[in-house]
């Protein structure tokens, strides 16, 4: 009879945390298509040349809305802009799935062209800047050929820092581990692709 009782007992245990996940995972799932829909009323307020892509920046299962220079978090049944004064120049290049990573772009040109990658990590409403790939060049005017020079830096106690390559390779692992980059899409903001990838 002890042997039974046991059994019974997790068996019953093993149905009440099956339905703990099941409830967590309705849950997930509700807030995610919470946040779609929230993200669909917006993009429905823009026009076509708006341009967007979901994404999965930070580590749960409700995704990130990224509108042209503009990205956006959803919490609390609300959607929240993620704040760098680094969007104002620069464009969402790719991200590093879950892990709160990713990469804005910034191209200058003129005489002395530049272009930048900075790597800025998500914490709470806020992108803050941890790394940098920077190429500067210089234009040849008899040839118009551009010489780059390539630096790289990391951020330490809010100061850019200049480091070796395989140094900033090694903060780069730090932040992301193993994962690699997924490219940001620039989708136009059409009813079709508003119904294709809003899911």
């Amino acid at each position: 009879m002890k042997r039974k009782s046991t059994v019974y007992a997790a068996f019953v245990l093993l149905l009440s945390l099956m339905a703990v996940c099941m409830a967590m995972s309705a849950s997930a799932a509700s807030k995610k298509s919470q946040a779609v829909s929230a993200y669909r009323a917006y993009l429905e307020t823009q026009g076509e040349s708006a341009l967007f892509d979901l994404i999965y920046l930070n580590n749960d299962s409700v995704p990130e809305l990224t509108v042209n220079k503009e990205i956006y978090t959803f919490k609390n049944g609300n959607m929240i802009k993620l704040e760098s004064s680094l969007l104002l120049m620069h464009w969402p290049g790719t991200y590093y799935k879950k892990k709160g990573v990713m990469t804005l772009t910034y191209a200058h040109g003129g005489y002395f062209p530049s272009q930048f990658v900075r790597y800025v990590k998500m914490s709470g409403k806020k992108l803050n800047n941890k790394m940098e790939i920077g190429k500067f060049g210089e234009v040849n005017t008899s040839t118009g050929k551009v010489r780059w020079t390539t630096t790289y830096s990391v951020q330490k106690r809010g100061t850019a820092k200049k480091v070796e390559k395989a140094a900033f390779n090694k903060a780069l692992k730090k932040l992301v581990g193993t994962k690699k980059a997924t490219k940001i899409k620039q989708l136009q903001n059409t009813e079709a692709n508003r119904t294709k990838y809003l899911k």
